[in-house]
């Protein structure tokens, strides 16, 4: 059986693989089948969620997945400066779309409860793989400067 860093880089290789054909596919016109694009009469549209809801469940594992990761971090890499960085910007990000944003949609349109299913498995997938690295295999090395951090901390708080 692999271990966990196979795994981990297995994973890291599917989404790359994966976002290429999404990319392409948006790129050249096609739509995420959700919001103004859900379409009422496909397969995947029934039991719709309320939005806010929706929001919430599906954001929600990019939020604790990296708490859970943080609790079982090598020491080494939870001390680096930027591991420590990069571990709060992505907190940070995820803590505002999973527990501000919701709040602040206004009437927002449900959301098939398959497309909420599949949303809240990207970001399983995506806290996993992100937080797992920074916590556990990998100690970065790079110069961040105050300016990257401020520009960072402004971007990930003006959007969700």
């Amino acid at each position: 059986m692999p271990g966990e860093e196979t795994i981990h880089l297995i994973l890291v290789l599917i989404m790359i693989i994966v976002s290429v054909p999404t990319f392409l596919y948006l790129c050249f016109g096609g739509e995420a089948p959700y919001g103004r694009y859900r379409s009422a009469q496909a397969l995947y549209s029934y039991f719709p969620v309320e939005a806010r809801l929706a929001w919430f469940i599906q954001e929600s594992p990019a939020l604790v997945i990296p708490l859970i990761c943080l609790s079982l971090g090598r020491e080494e890499l939870l001390s680096n400066p930027v591991n420590i960085a990069l571990c709060s910007l992505f907190l940070l990000h995820y803590a505002q779309r999973t527990l501000i944003f919701p709040f602040l949609l206004r009437g927002g349109k449900k959301t098939p409860l398959f497309i909420v299913f599949l949303a809240f498995m990207f970001c399983l997938w995506n806290g996993y793989i992100q937080f797992r690295y920074l916590t556990v295999f990998e100690v970065v090395f790079i110069h961040i400067s105050s300016r990257f951090l401020t520009n960072e901390l402004r971007i990930t708080t003006k959007h969700g």
